[in-house]
């Protein structure tokens, strides 16, 4: 019996069968750890990148309320909100995090509450801290079940300087020839810039780039050209490369999920809601096709219904004059020639490239010398384009995709442009800022184009 349970015990350590799948469930489990730290890890990037863009728009859009504290946050909120689609921005975001305090340009460092208060730091961040950290899927498997991602901005501004921009591109800022740059007035461009001949700056005026290579002048031209002018403003020696500097990141602070915004303007008590708009009164539905009929009355808020036909707009008539309106399309948005246009935000959810199109002499703003109020806000899901003679006093344009502007147009007019895609004037612009009359900090862009 001794002998027989010896020889049983050597058989069954010297039977090998079943090696295979324990060696293969090994084999296994490591693909398995290896796939999931490609596909975890590339998630968690994917995430940091959302995050960044978040904290970058939030943090630009807040610098440029101040120095009014609650506006300035909740505009960084708010954008905050439009740019995390996928994400809870009241998680993601909060009031907490976003901060106010100075920059200083030469050591690069922002004070928490130090004066002058110029400068906004918003941080995003998916965590253990929120309780709401990035799960994982399979790193899971060796206990790691979740990460910490975060992403943090800071945006300053200064009376002098253009570190706040008048025109932010995501892609490339194309201008025709005879441009002339003053008073301060800043470009940024993601994608680079293209520029014709005959085009002249000041001493204060700057186009920032990612790289310098991505710079498109004239023929002949190089950034030891002269451009100044030998004005009081511009020394006779300044060069293109007196104008041009690097920024990185170069994030538009335009809102990228105008469908949220758009509902957002339909409920009359929204807190962003402009101080003409009647809050008790209830939303206007009206046909597309009966828009170039429609007399709009003040105070009231506008919701443009399309049908189904892809070439559907709302179209307004020749010459007509709207004040005091909030007008959100879901189709595309046609301006007609020498309508005017006061005190009136548009949204179309349109992604057209022609999602708002002014045609030749449209008027949009209120021509008072930049003075307060009168304005117009264009927020476009997709591309925002204009005829020649185009007047603009104290417009701002958020597009998702191009802006076009044509030149040959008449008269002093105020612009601000956020885009996703390329910005473009054709030709004979003349770009300055001035002084708003609520803030010794802000500047309004103003712009001619003969």
């Amino acid at each position: 019996m001794k002998r027989w349970f010896g020889d049983a015990r050597a058989g069954f350590f010297a039977d090998e069968r079943g090696m295979v799948t324990h060696l293969a469930l090994t084999v296994m489990i490591l693909v398995l750890l290896f796939a999931g730290l490609s596909v975890d890890t590339s998630n968690a990037r994917r995430i940091r990148g959302i995050l960044q863009i978040a904290a970058d728009s939030a943090a630009h859009a807040g610098v440029m309320a101040l120095p009014n504290k609650q506006k300035a946050l909740d505009a960084a909120l708010e954008l905050a909100n439009d740019n995390l689609t996928e994400i809870s921005s009241a998680i993601a975001v909060t009031s907490n995090s976003v901060e106010f305090g100075s920059w200083d340009k030469a050591t690069k460092k922002f004070t928490l509450n130090g004066t002058p208060r110029d400068a906004v730091r918003v941080t995003a961040r998916l965590s253990s801290a929120n309780k709401h950290p990035v799960p994982t899927f399979f790193l899971r498997l060796a206990g790691l079940k979740s990460w910490n991602v975060a992403a943090q901005s800071v945006a300053f501004r200064s009376a002098t300087q253009c570190e706040t921009a008048d025109i932010s591109t995501g892609g490339r800022f194309e201008l025709g020839s005879e441009g002339d740059f003053s008073n301060g007035f800043c470009v940024e461009a993601a994608g680079g810039v293209k520029m014709e001949e005959r085009n002249r700056f000041d001493d204060d005026n700057k186009i920032y780039v990612k790289r310098l290579s991505d710079v498109q002048l004239p023929e002949n031209t190089g950034m030891s050209t002269l451009v100044g002018r030998g004005t009081a403003k511009s020394s006779s020696t300044l060069t293109y490369g007196d104008i041009f500097d690097l920024k990185s990141p170069i994030a538009p602070a335009y809102v990228s999920n105008v469908v949220a915004l758009a509902d957002k303007y339909l409920d009359p008590v929204y807190a962003g809601q402009p101080s003409y708009i009647n809050p008790s009164a209830s939303v206007i539905s009206i046909n597309a096709r009966d828009v170039k009929y429609t007399s709009f009355i003040p105070g009231r808020i506008y919701h443009v219904k399309c049908g189904e036909n892809r070439g559907s707009k709302a179209q307004f008539y020749r010459g007509t004059e709207v004040s005091k309106v909030v007008l959100v399309s879901d189709c595309r948005i046609q301006l007609g020639k020498e309508a005017s246009f006061q005190d009136v935000v548009m949204v179309s959810k349109s992604s057209s490239s022609k999602a708002v199109y002014a045609a030749s002499e449209v008027k949009l703003g209120k021509d008072d010398s930049c003075g307060a109020g009168g304005g117009v806000s264009i927020y476009s899901a997709g591309g925002f384009t204009s005829a020649s003679k185009l007047s603009a006093n104290g417009l701002y344009i958020s597009a998702v995709k191009d802006v076009k502007i044509a030149a040959k147009s008449d008269g002093i007019a105020g612009i601000s442009i956020d885009a996703g895609g390329d910005v473009s004037f054709s030709a004979k612009a003349s770009f300055g800022t001035c002084k708003n009359s609520f803030s010794s900090t802000a500047k309004v862009a103003y712009l001619l184009v003969k």
